[in-house]
């Protein structure tokens, strides 16, 4: 009943977002705008859009790294899957997906997989926090956004604490776990102590200082690719922003999308790319040409390397059938 009922409000949403962002839009001046793109630049973002795509699935192979071995090309498949999925998938459930292809294919512990990438969006965040203190030195953000970076920075917190408590107390929690359960069902406590420690264990990427510095560094270089990335849009539709305003862009985008609530975003991605460009008074219309372009671009990478990486799951698994 409770998913029907996300479901229910994320069509609904889904739509009002959509007709809100079509309301009073002429058309003809979308198509004016996207005759007049720029066509190197959006080259440009593209390639960058695949550099990034190899950025953020090396910061996957250093934390899934401490599960198993894991080449770059297994790294890359595997995120790239897990995004692909995100696209067709409400509620970020392609991360289950990327969780449980790497499971399937490196023969570890889909529950270990799963957190692993809970790891990795963990870490996704605090770079995201740093990169918003560093542009808050220079830019002083609307109310709306220092409230939503407050509440980020909460949840962060938690989040973390709980992680490094959970590693802390590894033995006692799955301990404690499964004598409390036993006393009603030793199977089900077996499954659950199982189930726990596993889960535990895909967040041991955070206790190994190495693999936190390159995750930390690498994120931070995704999230300045990024910004060039909106930055070269904008200036591929005439919108004139500098790499400051690019930033708040990115971030009051990202940050909008912690709660997806349609497949692909569709719709909530082109009214929060309205709401950030109106902040520098760029026009309903180019902003949301800007939001389509941006949203294709990044998609088209996506799409044919999940086709690519499903079609090689799929094959292995009739081969190991």
């Amino acid at each position: 009943m409770k998913k029907s009922l996300q479901m229910f409000f994320g069509i609904v949403g889904l739509i009002a977002a959509v007709l809100w962002a079509l309301n009073g839009v002429p058309f003809t001046e979308i198509i004016q705008a996207f005759q007049g793109m720029n066509g190197f630049l959006l080259m440009i973002v593209f390639v960058l859009t695949l550099s990034n795509l190899l950025i953020r699935s090396l910061v996957w192979k250093n934390i899934a790294g401490t599960l198993t071995h894991l080449t770059v090309k297994n790294a890359l498949t595997s995120y790239v899957f897990g995004v692909f999925s995100n696209l067709f998938l409400p509620f970020k459930l392609g991360d289950v997906a990327q969780g449980y292809a790497l499971g399937k294919d490196q023969r570890v512990s889909t529950v270990s997989a799963v957190s692993a990438v809970l790891i990795q969006r963990v870490f996704e965040i605090g770079s995201l926090l740093v990169v918003m203190l560093a542009i808050a030195v220079r830019f002083s953000v609307p109310y709306l956004y220092e409230r939503r970076t407050l509440a980020l920075v909460l949840i962060f917190l938690v989040v973390v604490s709980t992680i490094l408590l959970l590693l802390k107390k590894k033995l006692s929690i799955v301990t404690f776990v499964n004598k409390t359960i036993a006393r009603y069902s030793p199977g089900f406590a077996q499954s659950a102590a199982f189930v726990i420690e596993n889960f535990i264990r895909g967040t041991s990427a955070i206790q190994n200082i190495h693999v936190v510095i390159k995750v930390v560094i690498l994120s931070i270089i995704s999230w300045g690719v990024q910004i060039c990335m909106i930055k070269f849009t904008a200036d591929a539709l005439a919108i004139n922003i500098d790499f400051v305003a690019s930033s708040v862009v990115l971030l009051i985008i990202n940050i909008g999308l912690l709660v997806p609530l349609a497949p692909g975003n569709i719709g909530t991605f082109q009214v929060l790319g309205i709401i950030a460009l109106s902040f520098y008074s760029v026009t309903k219309t180019r902003a949301l040409a800007f939001s389509i372009v941006y949203q294709v671009i990044q998609g088209i990478p996506v799409i044919i390397g999940g086709t690519v990486s499903l079609i090689l799951y799929l094959k292995k698994q009739q081969v190991s059938v």
